[in-house]
């Protein structure tokens, strides 16, 4: 997070507590990839406490079914304000809006929002779990080298049409050597869109490389001294 400080855990006011939308929406998109087994509570439309029904506040939750969080909020200081998740064609988009005069306001510029990312953006795949990006060389290794890649699901969201614009850098840890256990993280990977970054993950080692003996270790370094 980079312009906020919290002084309470309430969100009310109070002297040097702040934040901006950029930040909320990182928060939102951690409790969305770090918890799902929660995220699942902010689509529930209303519920009965001792007696009492309440209802969500989040009105898009009743008018939009691609919308299933998050959180509204509202003080005199902050005004009507509104985080939102909505997930459309497997891209799901996140909206953050503060300071509106109404619960009917931020919803209505929340909606606004939705239509325009889910009509100008689009999810790309920079790189395929387990493919080789790149092969690494290393040091002391019983193989001179081990295939590098990214091992989880890496998706970004770039403007539509940039696709065939997608292009993937990889940057390696210097000095490299074995042994290295397979999933290391060995490097990165950069993504960007007509020479833009545009997101980054780490390079890991896709399979374990176990360290040479110690006469292979001797051969490789003499070799060494006469490659140079």
């Amino acid at each position: 997070l980079k312009n906020t400080q919290f002084k309470n855990v309430t969100g009310m006011t109070e002297a040097g507590h702040y934040t901006s939308a950029r930040d909320v929406a990182v928060i939102a998109a951690h409790i969305i990839s770090d918890f799902p087994q929660y995220y699942g509570y902010y689509k529930v439309r209303e519920y009965t406490y001792n007696k009492i029904k309440q209802g969500n506040r989040n009105a898009l939750l009743y008018t939009d079914p691609s919308v299933d969080g998050l959180k509204t909020g509202h003080t005199e200081e902050a005004g009507y304000c509104l985080t939102a998740s909505a997930k459309r064609n497997g891209l799901r988009l996140i909206s953050v809006i503060m300071n509106t005069s109404s619960a009917q306001a931020r919803a209505d510029q929340t909606r606004v929002l939705f239509n325009w990312g889910f009509a100008n953006f689009e999810q790309a795949t920079p790189a395929q779990p387990g493919a080789s990006l790149t092969a690494a060389k290393l040091q002391y290794g019983v193989v001179p080298e081990v295939a590098a890649g990214v091992d989880k699901p890496w998706k970004l969201v770039i403007a539509k049409g940039q696709g065939a614009a997608l292009k993937t850098a990889v940057t390696l840890n210097p000095g490299l050597e074995a042994p290295i256990a397979k999933g290391a993280v060995i490097g990165k990977v950069v993504a960007s869109v007509n020479g833009k970054p545009v997101g980054e993950a780490p390079l890991v080692a896709l399979a374990g490389v176990e360290r040479a003996g110690f006469f292979q270790r001797i051969g490789q370094r003499i070799s060494g001294w006469f490659s140079k």
